[in-house]
């Protein structure tokens, strides 16, 4: 009896105000494998990264509390967070916002009206090494 390695599935915060998008997010990215949490300002943002090391965060920018920029600033320069994959995702569709972001240290920048929750999952999927046709888990009740 050998002990086998425990496998993890990835583990993503959303940092969202909307709590109905992200509630979505949140159900539809599990019921890929993945695991989630979420935080609804900047500051629980930062907190829950630190606490959990999430190994990716979906950013929202217009946050209470301290915005995505803030909150991304931080986590750069905090060499426990520095490493962790930041997603901003937005509505700020301005150049300036895209290249802000991307000059800060943002792995990449999602403008949500532009994506369907079902193109986020695929968005996610590449971000963590894993191709956008990755095959869904079963779920409890059979249907994904």
């Amino acid at each position: 009896m050998g002990i086998e390695p425990k496998v993890t599935n990835p583990l993503i915060l959303i940092a969202e105000d909307e709590g109905a998008l992200s509630g979505v997010l949140k159900s539809k990215l599990a019921r890929h494998g993945f695991v989630v949490e979420t935080a609804a300002d900047g500051v629980e943002a930062l907190e829950k990264m630190r606490l959990i090391k999430p190994q990716l965060v979906l950013l929202d920018l217009i946050m209470p509390n301290k915005n995505g920029f803030q909150v991304l600033e931080e986590a750069k320069a905090d060499p426990e967070l520095r490493d962790v994959r930041i997603v901003v995702f937005s509505n700020l569709n301005q150049n300036e916002d895209r290249e802000r972001a991307k000059k800060m240290g943002a792995l990449d920048f999602l403008v949500k009206s532009d994506l369907g929750i079902n193109e986020v999952v695929g968005k996610v999927n590449g971000f963590l090494g894993c191709p956008p046709a990755c095959p869904v888990p079963p779920t409890a009740g059979g249907t994904p």
